[in-house]
């Protein structure tokens, strides 16, 4: 999974997480906690930037105050990774909201869906930490595979606005398959 520089660094990580004159009880919290993140399948980046950010440590948490919109894509995708299905359901929950916040700057609400009724989601509450474009649209978004509901083969290229070419019936959104920054939209 790791070419033998990047195994060198994680060793050297590990180990320095372990040398912080941490007791024997919390160095075994420190090498169980980095088994665990070594077993995702996340790749050799986030697994580095986690350890320097001390999301590896296994005692301390590091709050880190200076996130950007490389962090959150980073985090998101590491959770698609370690559990699509699980991110997928985050993404399509919405709930109900009241008018001030439907109204909020920057936070994106989805108020089409039931005229006189808002509803919100995490994905809108996480671009409004980044403000919206001239667009009205945030920093992150996220891909979906676009399916038929009767497994039949959909060509790239085709969206939910399509019909199936085979049965004719509505597209809809399948796996959640990451997330990018909007401005990489070709």
């Amino acid at each position: 999974m790791f070419n033998d520089d990047e195994k060198k660094v994680l060793i050297d990580l590990i180990k320095e997480k372990l040398n912080k004159g941490l007791d024997g009880d919390s160095k075994m919290d420190v090498l169980r906690d980095c088994k665990r993140k070594l077993e995702m399948p996340v790749p050799f980046s986030d697994l580095a930037f986690w350890f320097r950010a001390g999301y590896m440590d296994g005692v301390e948490r590091l709050v880190n105050y200076n996130i950007n919109v490389d962090d959150v894509l980073r985090v998101l995708n590491g959770a698609v990774m370690a559990d699509a299905d699980a991110m997928r359901a985050l993404i399509f929950n919405r709930v109900e909201c009241n008018r001030q916040l439907a109204d909020h700057p920057t936070i994106q609400v989805d108020g089409y869906t039931k005229p006189g009724k808002y509803f919100v989601g995490l994905l809108g509450v996480i671009n409004g930490l980044f403000g919206i474009g001239k667009d009205g649209m945030g920093s992150i978004a996220a891909e979906f595979e676009v399916v038929c509901k009767n497994k039949c083969v959909v060509p790239n290229g085709m969206t939910i606005d399509d019909k199936c070419l085979q049965c004719g019936e509505q597209l809809e959104l399948g796996r959640l398959l990451k997330f990018f920054k909007v401005s990489e939209v070709k």
